[in-house]
């Protein structure tokens, strides 16, 4: 039973119509059309195998040439096939009527199919049923290499196998081709599998034949199987396990061959398994000798790949070697009182010594050594190029921090002069409070020693108050014990009235003397402050903070000599008034090493207030500190 699938007709319908009583003529050329059907539609039966392409002859027929060509039907004996997915397939030129069949799955197509046809003229429409057949049949010839060789050698060249071609009846063969594409492979117009040249990788490849003939195409997959076998090369290294400061030869390849080739040709390559090259082995491109030329290569197994380069092609020895190279050598130091015990840290103040040995065999690195840092340390530290003793000399005023030491070695041994580099040895940390030597708080809130009011002297707390001649307020204005808002602490407070009339201001300060020593290199001040009693005369007082070295503060004050401490760490004076709040204002500052000496130090927070000051002014400090750094015994952990 045939399956029949149809299009869609579009009927023309011509209609003539006349207009009162007259009749209207009609041209002489559509009346041509119109009495000329075009009948008799005949196709030559198409018959083939497949092609990518298959099309039908051009038809013929009586009758019109003025028309337009579609397909109405498609039938088919095939019980099974898909009718709908075929027409797809299909296509029909509108104006010459040819029929085209294309796809890429001939399997599918085996089978006689028959086409319908609508034929579309000025006068209307002609159906020819079954006007074109088209066969598609599955063509008997068949293509083998059964028997044919399958292994071959790397240079082998020519033919490689020759098919048997069988029921090939009367078609005549067009072509042949080869799938996949090899390197160095392909077929001749007889069939035959040709290895051309020896640029085809050894390996094992199996190809499908496409045999191509005046009526059609057929496909013979996996119809032909072959090895090219590598190279007959043998290689072979002997491994070897070497510490981790060996430089010489490892293994000498032993190598044959049976290909006609002078070993003397050959020239040698080397990669690790992945492919990349092992930093410090090398091999000889001439000799293929395997070598370890330096200090780098990493301490594991290494297993190597070598290449052998002939004039034929290349061939690849996987696994062939493997290289165990020793730990590295341990470097580590021991500090001046450890007795040996490995250091990683040494913590010292700015201004102290130390001292480092090694304390492992350096033998394991090498005989003929020179030690130096790797990179910039700070001034003071050196390395004994010959033991790589290292030592911080004192007062080298290192500046606080954390110094890791990273140590290189030249390695002079063999004339190698090979640089090993080792980071993070042990670490240097530089700290002030690793050489605090004194540390005192003067806290004013302590009323168990003097009550409110109380004027400072010598004898309380080491606080005095400066005597100042004609800068000095008309009625003194001692520095006392005092309570602002809660807290208790030392306040000087300035009148504008009692500045002296031919003076500009006054001045008033309290002092701080610190015997000193010769250890100390540095001193620390803090302390607390707020002025009041509000902020309206902020531009007519001044702060100051000074030093100065064995002035005798009982006498009247004497200018020379004081110099300006200089505050640290950020910190101001106050810029607004606390005494609303009680709000206190923290102040640091700090003499470094070339601004310490022995001797009395007098520390002098001074209050000036000018004449055009409006009101009285106070200021007041607490919670006064000070710290005495100096030299130490370093710290080895």
């Amino acid at each position: 039973m045939r399956k029949y699938i149809y299009n869609q007709v579009l009927v023309l319908v011509l209609a003539f119509f006349t207009f009162g009583c007259e009749e209207e003529q009609m041209p002489g050329h559509l009346e041509d059309n119109v009495m000329n059907p075009p009948v008799n539609l005949v196709y030559s039966e198409t018959l083939t195998g497949f092609l990518d392409t298959i099309q039908t002859e051009l038809p013929t027929w009586e009758g019109t040439t003025n028309v337009k060509f579609e397909i109405d039907t498609i039938t088919t004996d095939a019980e099974d096939f898909n009718l709908q997915t075929f027409s797809k397939l299909v296509s029909i030129d509108n104006t010459t009527g040819i029929i085209t069949l294309s796809d890429d799955t001939p399997i599918n197509l085996v089978g006689d199919y028959y086409f319908g046809i609508n034929v579309y003229y000025s006068g209307g429409l002609m159906t020819h049923d079954s006007a074109a057949i088209m066969k598609i049949v599955n063509l008997p010839f068949s293509i083998s290499y059964e028997e044919q060789p399958t292994t071959f050698s790397y240079t082998h060249q020519g033919v490689m196998a020759t098919p048997t071609i069988t029921d090939l009846e009367e078609l005549t063969i067009e072509g042949f081709e080869l799938f996949p594409e090899v390197t160095g492979i392909s077929i001749d117009e007889k069939g035959q599998i040709i290895k051309e040249n020896n640029d085809t990788p050894a390996g094992e490849y199996t190809f499908e034949v496409v045999m191509t003939t005046d009526n059609g195409v057929k496909r013979f997959e996996n119809i032909y199987s072959a090895q090219v076998l590598p190279l007959d090369i043998d290689l072979s290294y002997t491994s070897k396990d070497v510490d981790f400061n060996f430089i010489g030869e490892l293994s000498s390849p032993t190598i044959s061959t049976e290909e006609n080739l002078d070993i003397a040709d050959f020239t040698y390559s080397m990669t690790g398994t992945n492919g990349e090259a092992i930093e410090g082995l090398t091999i000889d491109q001439q000799t293929g000798v395997i070598s370890k030329i330096n200090f780098n290569t990493p301490s594991q197994v290494h297993v190597l790949t070598v290449t052998v380069h002939t004039p034929l092609g290349d061939k690849i020895f996987e696994e062939v070697m493997s290289v165990t190279v020793g730990e590295r050598p341990t470097l580590s130091y021991t500090g001046a009182t450890q007795g040996g015990t490995n250091l990683t840290k040494a913590t010292l103040s700015p201004w102290s010594s130390m001292s480092a040995s090694i304390n492992v065999d350096i033998t394991k690195i090498g005989t003929d050594l020179e030690f130096s840092f790797l990179d910039d340390q700070f001034e003071g530290i050196s390395i004994n190029t010959t033991t790589g003793e290292i030592t911080v000399a004192e007062d080298s005023n290192i500046p606080e921090g954390t110094y890791p030491v990273n140590i290189s070695i030249l390695v002079k041994d063999h004339n190698l002069n090979e640089v090993m580099t080792y980071e993070n040895v042990f670490s240097i940390i530089s700290s002030a409070e690793a050489g605090l030597i004194e540390e005192v708080m003067e806290d004013f809130e302590d009323t168990s020693d003097y009550a409110t009011g109380t004027r400072f002297s010598s004898d309380i707390n080491g606080f005095q108050n400066v005597l100042f001649g004609d800068k000095a307020f008309g009625s003194v204005p001692y520095w006392v014990a005092k309570v602002q808002k809660t807290h208790r602490g030392a306040q000087g407070t300035a009148t504008p009235t009692a500045i002296p009339a031919d003076q500009d201001y006054a001045s008033t300060a309290l002092v701080k003397s610190i015997d000193i020593n010769s250890n100390v290199r540095q001193v620390a001040i803090a302390f607390d402050e707020m002025y009041g009693y509000n902020d309206n005369n902020v531009e007519f007082f001044e702060r100051s903070l000074t030093y100065n070295y064995d002035q005798n503060i009982d006498d009247e004050f004497n200018a020379s000599g004081w110099e300006t401490l200089p505050l640290a760490n950020g910190t101001t004076f106050s810029t607004t008034s606390g005494f609303n709040t009680g709000t206190f204002n923290n102040v640091e500052a700090a003499l470094n090493a070339d601004q310490v000496k022995a001797g009395k130090l007098n520390i002098m927070m001074r209050f000036d207030l000018y004449k055009d000051a409006s009101a009285k002014l106070a200021w007041m400090v607490d919670n006064f500190v000070y710290k005495l750094y100096g030299k130490s015994d370093a710290i080895y952990e």
